[in-house]
């Protein structure tokens, strides 16, 4: 929730600093891979989202989260098709 705050308030660095960490400590989390991923992909980092993308899409297989893992590859094929 704290992450998403930074992002309305156009912290973008600090929200980035944030999910990571968050992401580090439990990689179970995979809605913040997708938040993650676009935030990434706002601030120009492609490379950097499609790393993050590609390990959401990891742990949701992992955990059998149908939904988030096709959100998550909808959201990667589009960034590779730019």
């Amino acid at each position: 929730a704290l992450g998403m705050e930074y992002l309305a308030l156009g912290r973008l660095e600090e929200a980035r600093e944030l999910l990571e960490e968050l992401l580090r400590k439990d990689p179970a989390y995979v809605g913040s891979y997708y938040q993650l991923g676009g935030l990434l992909r706002q601030m120009g980092e492609r490379e950097r989202a499609i790393d993050w993308y590609k390990k959401g899409i990891e742990q949701a297989r992992l955990q059998g989260e149908r939904k988030a893992w096709q959100e998550l590859q909808a959201a990667l094929d589009d960034l590779e098709e730019d």
